[in-house]
């Protein structure tokens, strides 16, 4: 279940907010709607088998799967905090009188512990204390509680169970496991003059209140309990890190220090520590990859009091988890909220604005919607071999479609996420038609209206096809990049791996690819592999083709505004050579100006000038377009699934489609 912004008006009386609630039957492949509601401040919704439930502040109201019948299960004042048991059937909420829970199915009061009764254990004076409402243990018989005093600030926590028996806990003692058997107290300190960063933790026992581990963080690192109990009551996870603050807020020196490995030191961040250290590190795992990770995952054995690093399948358990049923980049309620997706289990299921998962449920048993618009879920196409290069006959449609997204971590645990692209095949001359292989990128740097789903992607990704087969060109994001060639048969060899890729040019043949790299002249060149092998044949450094465009390009007296670039635009007939055009931009005081020349670069490295007013431009992989193939993607559809038509027929369908090119084969 998930809900998205339909509407956004301004009425007399306010701003007002319209939000839809979905439905997907994940098994059946199917979503219908299920009801419309207003935003307001109160409003909260979680998924229960019986339904969804509704708390709009003053009532909670349970809606059917198909949103047709509607039960009122409780009102009052000040309804908050609602929460569902993990067992589907329960929801716990606080009101005015204090805390109630109730069985989502008949509307039976199971609990309601008052602030002048059960409460008042916490503090002294409950009747005005805000309370909160942490989690259930997952017998779904007792939750945790917080309660704090507005005035002073003082903060004391306890477990409520269904008897109406509460236990309160002594202060610092959170993080409570799944069966409510252990607690985690936090170690409290300074580090690099910031204060209250957890240096370490105790694992107490909260039927003896004795702790049965300690575990103190190296020095000059500090302790993210976090994800903690995922992976069960018996192992607790958190992350270890340590930093050197620079001299300001943007300049760390950010490094981790495994138990095992030396220091390994991070790139430049604005991130806030503090943050950090109170556990908001979803932002902060995307920065950082592999060798460049400034968090170190440890896993504390509760049995054998044995730390450990998570294992790969271990890491993927607790972070499959924990992101079942997400969204990613900026899709959090606001103002100003953008399009973006939802994903369940890595695949993306919809896009919309303001999205915001409600949960995920095991229904009580079969039910058909009755009255809803019901759509076909999109399902992602199925590995299939190509067929053997001889049975081929062409021409070959090639294109692209969404994946999903996958999370790796590093070896020092440090977490990325990649967004996963199918590259698709089809033969109009057999009708056959395969997946040809997947590449991954980074996900994109924001999502906007604009760009809802992968087919627009920053940092570069960009896949050429040509005969014999494919480059695949892909940047991390970091300054850094690698490009491999596939062929048709689905062998891979990889052709660059380099800080700065700035290009790359397959001949239509796909018997050879030339690839620019380098910042700038000082250090790039013109790269020529022979295909399939991989070979280089030719490299063809920049500075070597400095004296052949002005002198005034490279006059250091002037402003400039950037360095010449370079760059290969286009393949010759014959294949035999390819054109390069450089460009000079800058600044003369009253204005950017720019002048750009056309050469042509042999593939034994000769290099020719043409004449000033010979300039072509023309995009890199243009000459492989064929007005034969297009993509139809029905207007305002949130998943995604567009047509991809050869001659006008449709010869396939992929989730955020886009068309590659059409390759005719000798």
């Amino acid at each position: 279940m998930f809900s998205t912004l339909v509407s956004d008006t301004y009425r007399e009386e306010g701003r007002e907010w319209t939000r839809r609630v979905y439905v997907l039957d994940v098994g059946r492949g199917t979503y219908w709607r299920a009801f419309d509601y207003l935003y307001e401040g109160a409003t909260q919704l979680v998924a229960a088998n019986a339904g969804i439930v509704f708390a709009d502040g003053e009532r909670v109201r349970r809606f059917a799967l198909d949103g047709q019948d509607e039960t009122t299960l409780y009102e009052g004042e000040a309804v908050r905090e609602l929460s569902v048991s993990p067992d589907g059937a329960k929801v716990a909420f606080t009101d005015a009188d204090g805390i109630l829970v109730l069985d989502v199915t008949t509307g039976e009061l199971l609990l309601h512990a008052g602030r002048d009764g059960e409460l008042a254990a916490l503090l002294p004076d409950a009747s005005t204390t805000p309370f909160s409402i942490d989690r259930w243990n997952a017998a779904s018989d007792a939750i945790a509680i917080t309660a704090r005093d507005g005035d002073t600030g003082e903060s004391r926590a306890g477990i409520l169970t269904l008897d109406g028996d509460l236990q309160v806990l002594s202060p610092n003692r959170g993080n409570l496991s799944p069966d409510f058997r252990h607690a985690i107290r936090l170690h409290l300190g300074n580090v690099d003059d910031w204060a209250d960063v957890a240096t370490g933790f105790a694992v107490i026992e909260l039927g003896s209140g004795r702790a049965v581990h300690t575990v103190t963080a190296e020095a000059d690192t500090f302790i993210v309990p976090s994800p903690g109990w995922q992976l069960g009551p018996d192992r607790f996870a958190w992350f270890e890190m340590s930093r050197r603050l620079g001299g300001s807020l943007c300049g760390y020196d950010l490094t981790m220090r495994p138990r095992e490995t030396g220091s390994v030191t991070a790139a430049v961040s604005c991130a806030d520590p503090i943050s950090i250290a109170h556990g908001d590190i979803d932002w902060w795992e995307e920065g950082f990859t592999g060798e460049d990770a400034v968090v170190g995952p440890r896993i504390l054995d509760i049995a054998s009091g044995a730390i450990s690093k998570p294992a790969q399948d271990e890491w993927r358990r607790m972070r499959a988890d924990a992101t079942r049923l997400s969204t990613r980049r900026r899709c959090a309620f606001s103002r100003h909220a953008a399009t973006c997706n939802l994903f369940y289990e890595g695949r993306p299921i919809w896009t919309g604005v303001a999205l915001e998962a409600v949960g995920l449920i095991e229904p009580d048993g079969p039910f058909a919607p009755r009255g809803v618009e019901v759509r076909a879920a999109p399902h992602p196409s199925a590995p299939q071999a190509p067929p053997p290069r001889a049975e081929m006959e062409g021409p070959l449609l090639v294109w692209s479609e969404a994946g999903g997204y996958e999370a790796e971590a590093g070896e020092n645990g440090a977490e990325r996420f990649h967004g996963l692209r199918h590259v698709m095949v089809h033969d109009a001359g057999t009708g056959r038609s395969w997946r040809a292989f997947d590449y991954r990128y980074p996900p994109p740097y924001y999502v906007t209206d604009l760009n809802p789903g992968f087919a627009d992607s920053r940092p570069a990704s960009q896949v050429q096809a040509g005969r014999a087969g494919f480059t695949v060109w892909v940047e991390d994001g970091w300054n850094a990049g690698s490009v491999r060639y596939v062929s048709l048969e689905g062998r891979e060899t990889t052709l660059v791996e380099h800080r700065a890729i700035r290009g790359v040019l397959l001949a239509p043949s796909g018997e050879r690819a030339a690839i620019r790299t380098g910042l700038d002249d000082t250090d790039g060149a013109f790269l020529i592999f022979d295909l399939p092998s991989g070979r280089l044949s030719q490299r063809v450094a920049l500075s070597d083709l400095r004296d052949w465009f002005p002198d005034e390009w490279w006059d250091e007296g002037r402003i400039r505004l950037g360095p010449v670039r370079f760059e290969a635009m286009r393949w010759s007939a014959d294949e035999t050579a390819f054109s390069v055009v450089g460009t000079h931009a800058e600044y003369d005081g009253g204005g950017i100006t720019q002048d750009s020349r056309t050469g042509v670069l042999s593939l034994d490295g000769a290099f020719r000038l043409l004449p000033p007013d010979e300039i072509e431009r023309v995009v890199p992989g243009e000459h492989f377009a064929d007005e034969r193939a297009t993509v139809r993607c029905p207007a305002d559809d949130p998943i995604g699934q567009c047509a991809v038509l050869l001659d006008g027929e449709v010869v396939g369908r992929g989730q955020w489609a886009e068309v590659i090119g059409v390759v005719a084969l000798d």
